[in-house]
This record gives C-alpha cells, structure tokens and sequence, in this order.
C-alpha cells in the first residue's frame, strides 16, 4: 500500500497554505490535498463534491455522489474517447456523513477564499479558474508538482488514491480510534477489508500493547 511519509504529508500542508497567501494558480489545489489527507474520500467523491453538500456548522460533509469516467460510445463525438458523468453513490456504505476536523474546515475555506479572490463563480469544491469541473489527471499533476517542489531530490511519485490510504493510516496508527469508525468514514462495504487493507498497522499495535504488558 502506498503512504506519504509524515514529510511530505507536512509538505502538502506547507504548501497549501503557501498558495493561499499567494493566490497561486499554479499549486490551486493543493488545499484539496489536505482535505482528502483529513476525509478520506476517494477521487470521485471529491471531484464530485459541492459546497451544498457542507454544514460548515455542523461541521459535517455529505458523501452522496461520485464523478466516473466511461467510454463514449456516441459516434458522432469522434474527438472525446471518454466522457465524464456523475452517478449518485449506490450503496449505504458510500453514501455517508463524515464528520470534518478544523484542518478540513481550513482548507474548505481556503478554497472559498481563492474563489472569491479570483471571482470564480461555482458551487464545486474543485473547480477550473472557470468554474468548471476538473479530471483526475489534473489533479493528480497538481500533486506531482507540489511534492516536487516541497521535496525537491526526495521526490516520490503519489497517486490521489494515496492520500486516501495515508488518512487510514494515521487514522488507526493513533490507536484511539477503532477500525469500525475507520471503515466506515471509509465508506468500506465490510470491516474486513479496513482489516485487510490495513493489518500491517493493527499487527505493530498489537506488538506495542505486549510491550506495555511487558514493563507491568
């Protein structure tokens, strides 16, 4: 499985908010980075996600849809191979509340706040400089630029999916929160596959708990 290290995971951090005092376009959405590193949501979700699906009040983001891409079968579109569409999430797993810590918040507003200074009129959490909806591979080029330039010669390359995998982590790595909270922020179908997915980290809690067991 693939993790950030707490380096570059800091990096992210770094230069998200570097971009936000800067107004650059070129690292925009970087702040997406941080939120996806506090949410655990996959790419769909997020691409998918609008500022209507917030209770910045509540503190809580709603999980109900998701953007794929599919072949284009419309003959007469000879210049688009694939084409973008947004299904509603099918099952109850995927569709979910996830609760948003104050660095998710930050960074939901950080992206309200390059909106308003840009005057880019959109109700998407990751938008274009025109509103409009990205794809993955410019986001995923967004995050290869900042992990270049924050980490210069120790650059690693990192799928979105990653971040992902980094928040369950360093979610379950706290040993304060249980895997069934995990896999369901998640939005796993079964708790056997946050077991499986993540039983290296369950395995080094379980060695450090006889340690303690150990000094009694």
């Amino acid at each position: 499985m693939d993790i950030l290290t707490d380096k570059e995971v800091s990096v992210i951090k770094d230069i998200t908010n570097d971009v936000m005092c800067k107004k650059s376009r070129k690292h925009k959405h970087a702040p997406v980075f941080v939120l996806i590193l506090n949410t655990g949501l996959r790419c769909g979700g997020v691409l998918a996600l609008e500022f209507s699906d917030i209770d910045f009040d509540k503190k809580v983001l709603h999980v109900s849809k998701s953007v794929s891409i599919i072949k284009n079968r419309d003959e007469n579109d000879i210049e688009n191979k694939t084409k973008v569409i947004i299904t509603d999430t099918k099952t109850i797993n995927g569709d979910r509340y996830i609760p948003l810590n104050n660095t998710a918040i930050n960074a939901l507003k950080q992206i309200q706040d390059y909106n308003q200074y840009y005057n880019i009129q959109t109700n998407l959490v990751v938008s274009n400089d025109k509103g409009a909806m990205v794809n993955e591979r410019n986001l995923q080029r967004t995050l290869d630029r900042v992990l270049k330039k924050g980490m210069g010669d120790d650059y690693k390359h990192h799928s979105i999916h990653s971040l992902r995998h980094t928040m369950g982590s360093m979610a379950l790595s706290t040993g304060k929160i249980d895997i069934k909270v995990v896999s369901e922020i998640l939005g796993h179908s079964d708790i056997n596959l946050t077991y499986n997915k993540y039983i290296h980290i369950i395995k080094d809690q379980k060695a450090q708990a006889l340690e303690l067991l150990d000094v009694i």
